[in-house]
């Protein structure tokens, strides 16, 4: 995958784009919920951006409420919550 190779290469700008992007393009893929998961990780880690990472997470969450990575967005979800209203 593109923005896997993207994150290795340490440019976390264009592989956040490029894992944001595989959902919208094919919302059915069985890879589109470990992209968002991905996308929102790097937004949080790398980009620092926890406002869009806790909006990744959450859509990730309505997209795919069954996905084995529901749990870990969830929480999540709950550090960034508490890390922004501080």
């Amino acid at each position: 995958m593109r923005a896997s190779v993207l994150r290795d290469q340490g440019r976390a700008d264009s592989a956040e784009a490029a894992f944001a992007e595989l959902p919208l393009l094919f919302p059915q893929s069985p890879l589109a919920d470990r992209s968002l998961f991905e996308a929102a990780r790097l937004q949080e880690e790398a980009l620092g951006q926890p406002e869009s990472a806790l909006a990744t997470y959450t859509k990730l969450l309505e997209a795919y409420p069954s996905s084995l990575l529901a749990s870990r967005a969830r929480e999540r979800i709950r550090a960034l919550q508490t890390a922004v209203n501080s």
